[in-house]
């Protein structure tokens, strides 16, 4: 089984982190480790699972679970909510280009906004699957 995982995450990386919305409407970065200091909103990609999706004698099919995490400390779950907006628009559904696999598609499955035990900070988490072969 090729592990198409790091490529998967570049991908995704470069998605969200080129996108202007995001970027100028939105406010938001995007990281994979976040520093200490950073300014709100942000967008973390986070866990991952990677599974055997019934692969082939000649072809390796994976299935990834994606969790995208957002921190906003705005008023209300507004800004959280229009930010994961924007992550649905640009992941669900829609072809990614991974290097080394061959994309057959990402979906949704869901999504929840919790507030944080700080009581200032909105944690949105989000979570894709994408399906690879080689």
């Amino acid at each position: 089984m090729t592990d198409h995982s790091f490529e998967l995450q570049k991908t995704i990386f470069s998605k969200l982190n080129t996108d202007t919305t995001i970027k100028n409407t939105l406010s938001a970065t995007v990281h994979d480790h976040v520093p200490q200091g950073t300014a709100f909103p942000y967008i973390v990609i986070g866990e991952e699972t990677m599974t055997d999706d019934e692969s082939t004698k000649d072809i390796d099919f994976n299935n990834f679970t994606l969790t995208i995490h957002v921190f906003s400390r705005n008023r209300g779950r507004k800004e959280a909510k229009n930010i994961m907006a924007r992550i649905y628009e640009l992941l669900h559904r829609q072809s990614l280009s991974v290097t080394g696999a061959t994309h057959v598609n990402t979906r949704f499955e869901f999504s929840d906004i919790v507030r944080e035990e700080d009581g200032l900070t909105y944690h949105g988490v989000q979570r894709f699957r994408t399906i690879l072969h080689d």
